[in-house]
């Protein structure tokens, strides 16, 4: 049959079981579709780490599809696990899970209460069980006290919906019924057909933007502003400067630096003040705020004002009134004055037509030289179709030839390729990885291929990383990756001369190595190799296809190298005396690997040396493995060494 693209896995994941030899994309595209495809799944075609992934991938979709995974495949460190992930993502998985602990138990009953049903009882005490009993009746509680909160939410929601009169609905408006209405809501005088000034007045009480709806002027004025308005406000500046808003927009006047209405004269250092009050209640008043009033001084303290504390009122200042120029130099104040956090969420609210390509490429200039601190600004918020091919490319070399970011950040549909390929190249020079985030479409197919050989010779594992246009540019850089240790994932007939030199210069190569073509040892000799080149490697040997003794003596290596490597040893493979002193001479290194130390008869005696060391590991402590009183006795140790660990200790 021939192999079906995975756009066509995607839309019929089943089809899944009709391939013969599936490729590991599309395996994975049909698991994320469908968990329970695994078992459709030739597990000899895979090694253990893919074969890993898709299992993870699976339970993810359906953790049902734990029944139909292959446990051969899996060590006994991985196979619990995926045990432990399969119980966090749904709990009623604990009815399959035969080989059971109590932190699987608990992390079960943590993410659905009805899963101590499944526990088995005859594999833990009975204080175990009555502490996995206690927990599902707390997670119970927690779930009815959640469920409470929201049907009381809706219902006072209900509630209000009935009590709010709706003016736009009633035929029949009586004076008593509008004055209730907008009473509710200030803004429901936009509804009454009558106003009058009493329903005009307690209207703005309520909500002072009531303002606008009032169809005559004459109704509020100054006086009832300095009265009745302000006990509600608790300051006279919001009704004043919604007021002016009124005189100065709706009625469209030109009105001097003195406003002049009903008797009271307010200039221009009231009218500041006033407006700065508003902003102390409100930042979103800056709307109302009109700068003819004001100096550009006044008036830029307070848009700094404003915008510091909540950037999106930038969007109002454009709408006002105000040249050109004075919005460029209340931008470039603001740049000059916030931190790039603050620079961040102001940039999508500037209004572009209200400057030109120059201003903003000197705003970016102003964001580039702060960014040099902080490096965190993020380059998509540029918009580069205002800027021309030169003022864009000198913004993207100078971030990323002051490593400012990475070139994913760039859009380089604004540049050149020879400009996008000068960028990519100084990217690469400093870091090898980043080859995966440049876009080949920008670039030659000579540009592409030069990058790719410059990479390859610096770091041969970063071939998988790669997408290669042809058979031919493949092989020549498949060969160069072997040189620098890579490049073993595409070779099907592996030989040991080769797998040797390939890990002697990258030993996490050894995950690509297939144990069934070599003898024992010569695969003992692979794995020896990779683990004294990197200690990690251990994490990929296949303990399975090992002796006790060639085992021991490869984690002998890979612990002495680092303790806390003792977190990938099978300790099931090792004496319990030697793993014992591994993991003591891991906590005197870092107590919190007591996260990592699986179940034994020592544990309790981990527990005291790691909290004597570090009260705050308690949090880390699996106390279900713990009796009452050897958990009491590991939280008075803790608390003695740290009082703050107290608000870990579980009752």
């Amino acid at each position: 049959m021939k192999i079906p693209l995975i756009a066509e896995v995607m839309k019929k994941p089943s089809i899944l079981g009709g391939i013969d030899n599936p490729s590991f994309d599309i395996c994975m595209a049909a698991l994320v579709l469908d968990g329970m495809c695994i078992k459709y799944i030739n597990s000899s075609l895979f090694t253990r780490r893919e074969y890993h992934s898709m299992c993870e991938a699976a339970v993810r979709q359906n953790p049902k599809a734990f029944t139909k995974i292959k446990r051969e495949r899996f060590s006994a460190l991985k196979w619990k696990n995926l045990k432990l992930f399969a119980a966090r993502q749904n709990g009623l998985v604990l009815r399959w899970i035969n080989e059971q602990t109590p932190e699987i138990c608990l992390e079960a009953i943590k993410n659905n209460p009805k899963a101590l049903s499944f526990v088995n009882k005859s594999l833990c005490s009975s204080h175990c069980y009555n502490l996995l009993k206690k927990a599902a009746e707390q997670k119970i509680k927690e779930n009815q006290k959640e469920a409470k909160e929201k049907r009381s939410l809706r219902s006072s929601r209900k509630v209000k919906q009935k009590q709010t009169i709706n003016l736009l609905n009633v035929k029949k408006q009586s004076e008593a019924l509008c004055l209730k209405a907008v009473m509710q809501d200030g803004l429901q005088i936009r509804y009454v057909w009558k106003q009058t000034s009493k329903l005009c007045l307690a209207a703005f009480n309520q909500n002072p933007d009531a303002i606008g709806f009032i169809r005559d002027s004459s109704f509020i004025t100054i006086d009832d502003l300095f009265s009745d308005a302000c006990k509600n406000l608790g300051s006279m500046a919001n009704g004043i400067v919604d007021l002016m808003f009124y005189y100065t927009n709706k009625k469209a006047k030109k009105i001097p630096f003195k406003l002049k209405t009903e008797g009271k004269n307010i200039n221009t250092e009231q009218y500041y003040k006033s407006s700065a009050e508003a902003l102390d209640k409100n930042y979103c008043n800056i709307k109302f705020i009109n700068p003819c009033f004001l100096t550009f001084t006044q008036y830029k303290n307070l848009c700094l004002k404003a915008i510091l504390k909540a950037p999106k009122v930038l969007i109002y200042i454009a709408k006002v009134k105000i040249t050109k120029e004075w919005y460029y130099r209340i931008i470039r104040e603001i740049f000059n004055k916030a931190n790039i956090f603050e620079i961040e969420n102001c940039f999508k609210y500037i209004d572009m037509k209200q400057l030109t390509n120059k201003q903003y490429y000197n705003l970016l200039k102003i964001v580039l030289k702060l960014n040099k601190k902080e490096k965190s600004f993020n380059m998509e918020l540029i918009n580069a179709k205002k800027l021309t091919n030169e003022q864009y490319f000198s913004i993207c070399r100078t971030y990323i030839y002051d490593k400012l970011g990475t070139i994913n950040d760039i859009q380089p549909k604004f540049l050149t390729d020879s400009q996008y390929s000068e960028l990519c190249l100084f990217t690469i020079k400093n870091n090898n990885y980043f080859i995966r985030y440049i876009d080949k479409k920008y670039l030659s197919r000579n540009d592409w291929l030069e990058l790719c050989r410059i990479t390859v010779k610096k770091k041969g594992d970063i071939l998988y990383l790669m997408d290669i246009p042809s058979k031919k540019d493949f092989q020549e850089l498949h060969q160069l990756a072997l040189k620098n240790g890579g490049g073993l994932k595409y070779i099907n007939e592996q030989n040991y001369k080769q797998c040797l030199s390939v890990i002697k210069k990258n030993g996490s190569e050894l995950t690509y190595v297939c144990p069934n073509q070599f003898t024992n040892e010569q695969y003992f000799s692979l794995c020896k190799t990779a683990v004294e080149n990197n200690g990690i490697s251990l994490f990929y040997v296949d303990d399975e296809e090992l002796e006790q003794k060639q085992y021991q003596e490869l984690c002998e290596i890979s612990v002495k190298s680092f303790h806390s490597n003792f977190r990938f040893v099978n300790n099931e493979k090792i004496p319990s005396n030697l793993y014992h002193i591994w993991c003591k001479k891991a906590l005197d290194e870092n107590p919190c690997l007591i996260d990592e130390i699986p179940y034994s008869n020592r544990y309790y005696n981990y527990c005291l040396k790691a909290v004597k060391k570090n009260g705050n590991v308690l949090g880390d402590i699996k106390y279900l493995r713990l009796t009452k009183e050897e958990y009491a006795a590991v939280c008075k140790a803790a608390v003695k060494q740290n009082k703050e660990a107290e608000q870990y200790v579980v009752k």
